[in-house]
């Protein structure tokens, strides 16, 4: 087979992904509240942003 090499590199590193995957990190106390508020942070002016252009283009067509 011509990309032998390739092909056992890919399944030896989807092996070791498996074998990491299997390792749990322990969250703090008030980790998950932290990634919760971030992410609100992060996702809410986009959607904010999506939910404006949306109306704006309803109001222009519909006026």
């Amino acid at each position: 087979m011509f990309f032998r090499k390739k092909v056992d590199k890919v399944l030896n590193a989807k092996k070791i992904n498996i074998d990491n995957e299997q390792e749990r990190i322990e969250l703090e106390k008030n980790d998950m509240a932290a990634l919760l508020i971030a992410g609100f942070i992060t996702l809410l002016p986009a959607l904010l942003i999506v939910l404006a252009i949306i109306l704006a283009v309803f109001w222009f067509f519909l006026r």
